[in-house]
């Protein structure tokens, strides 16, 4: 039979998994149902309360949004780099003069392009393939870090913005050098030739550039892409043992 301490251990480890279920990448994703959440969290809150120490009722009010907060920032910290990867996603389609292509995502809730979706979906099949989970479970299973949880908070949100656009620049990194190099290519043939309708053939050659840019340097985006998403699993975990 559970006793007051037991109670206490799993609400709290319920509570830090719940809220990292909700901005945690791919289980956190929109298309996973809440139902599925709740079905993971509670058995997995309650497994890593197991080894954690004993808790009082009167340490709760204080306790459950020190976990909310952490639980929060754990998946926050990751979340921001799988949108970074996004974000370059975004660039390589406009580079691509693929910007009149937007439609809505149901996912992110905004009009995006269908390269941004194909790096979201790369990122989230190397997390899962990475053991992501598996290490965001480890680091969710930490205890002792409550009054750290405003501090990993604050760090994430400060270091949220330089993450995404590091991210999103490494990846769409060559096919902006492509984009500039067009678009100077296009400026020098206008001025060369005044006759020439530049507007009618940048759609073409953009797509044309951009597609042997991306032929030819779909080995790096993948490392890239594989790059980003090992520091989105493991600096969550990084900054807990510091």
């Amino acid at each position: 039979m559970m006793n007051e301490a037991d109670i206490v251990r799993v609400v709290l480890g319920v509570t830090r998994c719940a809220a990292w279920a909700h901005t945690a990448p791919v289980i956190g994703d929109r298309v996973v149902p809440a139902r599925i959440r709740a079905a993971a969290c509670v058995p997995l809150g309650f497994a890593i309360s197991l080894a954690w120490a004993p808790r009082s009722y009167d340490e709760l009010s204080v306790a459950v949004p020190s976990e909310i907060l952490l639980g929060l920032s754990l998946g926050f910290m990751a979340r921001l780099l799988f949108l970074g990867i996004e974000f370059g996603g975004q660039l390589i389609g406009v580079q691509l003069g693929l910007g009149f292509a937007q439609s809505y995502d149901a996912l992110s809730g905004e009009e995006a392009l269908a390269t941004r979706r194909i790096a979201g979906v790369l990122a989230g099949l190397a997390f899962l393939n990475m053991d992501g989970l598996e290490s965001s479970v480890r680091a969710l299973s930490i205890q002792g870090l409550v009054e750290r949880g405003g501090l990993l908070s604050i760090d994430a949100i400060l270091g949220g913005g330089s993450a995404v656009m590091q991210a999103g620049f490494r990846m769409a990194g060559p096919m902006l050098l492509a984009g500039f190099v067009a678009n100077v290519a296009v400026a020098l043939a206008a001025r060369a030739a005044p006759a020439l309708n530049a507007f009618s053939v940048m759609l073409a050659l953009f797509l044309l550039v951009g597609g042997f840019v991306l032929f030819g340097t779909i080995g790096t985006l993948t490392q890239e892409i594989e790059s980003i998403t090992r520091m989105a699993i493991e600096k969550p975990l990084r900054v807990l043992i510091q």
